[in-house]
């Protein structure tokens, strides 16, 4: 009887998961269309800044003002993001740059910023849209989540490169434009 019980228990607490997991289908709606800052261009950007400058504090004078500014070039404030994704494809259009591929298939593009290719990988996991972009200096991870209506969205974007003491990482929300 107390087996009986304790997967009754479990069979409840698996229901319940299940109905709290949003599904592949209802994150790809949640991500896919038009989104805008929801703060303005002058603050975002000094979101941004901060971060910049974070990252490179620890550096001598000089080199920390060079690396800050060649990070706040390299990762540009986009006031408009669209992003249509789905099972088989995601198109990811910043203000600078459009990603067209199949979810987890790496493609090389020319990133803003800066005339290196850039190898990005697209990935859809643990209820987010996960950019992944690689060079020869480092790795960016820039993720999307949406809220749980789909009317905004959370941005982050964490740099980690050999030429900087501390992480590069900001966040900005986005709220869908109608």
């Amino acid at each position: 009887m107390l087996a009986l019980a304790a997967f009754a228990t479990l069979v409840v607490a698996a229901a319940a998961t299940a109905q709290t997991e949003p599904s592949e289908g209802d994150l790809e709606t949640r991500l896919t269309g038009a989104w805008t800052l929801s703060l303005s261009p002058a603050r975002a950007q000094a979101v941004i800044d901060r971060a910049a400058e974070s990252a490179t504090a620890s550096l001598p004078p000089i080199v920390s003002d060079l690396t800050a500014r060649e990070l706040r070039t390299r990762n540009p404030l986009n006031r408009n993001i669209s992003l249509d994704v789905g099972p088989e494809r995601i198109v990811a259009r910043y203000e600078q740059v459009t990603i067209d591929s199949r979810p987890g298939v790496p493609v090389t593009i020319e990133a803003p910023g800066d005339r290196a290719r850039t190898e990005v990988v697209q990935l859809l996991r643990e209820g987010r849209l996960e950019h992944v972009f690689t060079t020869e200096r480092g790795r960016r991870w820039t993720t999307f989540l949406p809220s749980d209506d789909g009317s905004s969205l959370m941005m982050e974007s964490v740099v980690r490169s050999s030429r900087i003491p501390d992480e590069f990482r900001y966040q900005l929300e986005y709220v869908r434009r109608e």
